[in-house]
């Protein structure tokens, strides 16, 4: 798992004429980059102490905004607009800050060292149990996909 940190500022404006509201915010918040366990594909052979683990690619799999961090920069609103309306701007924005920190953190980058994490991770846990590892990466496009082996030196 990766947790990446993300700040962003973000506009807003609704309504008409006389009855518009504008905002701005500085937006804060993160995301965790993982795997879904639930679709990995594990091969074991107890007696070789070998497996092979086939694995989706990372994705976000939780965004959020910190609320205690995001601050309000500016709120301006025509001659007719009430609170209410400032109030919906406010809610509707904080919905857009949540997908925003989602599509900041979900880039290839991230993605890569969310992997490399991962393969460290399954690294260690399977060479301290006297394991050889296959890692393979479920991917599109089988011409990006990659294998990776981990485990005691002395069994490759």
């Amino acid at each position: 798992m990766l947790n990446i940190r993300v700040a962003d500022v973000l506009e807003a404006r609704q309504g008409g004429w006389l009855r518009w509201v504008r905002g701005a915010w500085v937006v804060k918040g993160d995301a965790l980059i993982g795997v879904d366990l639930t679709k990995a594909i594990i091969n074991a052979d107890e007696t070789h102490k070998q497996m092979s683990l086939q694995l989706p690619m990372p994705t976000v799999l939780q965004a959020r905004v910190d609320h205690q961090k995001t601050k309000t920069y500016d709120v301006q609103r025509g001659l007719c607009a009430g609170q209410e309306r400032e109030s919906d701007l406010r809610d509707a924005a904080m919905r857009q800050a949540q997908q925003s920190i989602e599509a900041a953190a979900n880039t290839p980058d991230n993605i890569h060292a969310a992997r490399r994490r991962l393969e460290k991770l399954l690294g260690r846990a399977c060479k301290s149990r006297g394991w050889t590892a296959t890692i393979t990466w479920m991917d599109a496009c089988p011409s990006n996909s990659s294998a990776l082996v981990v485990g005691p030196a002395s069994a490759r």
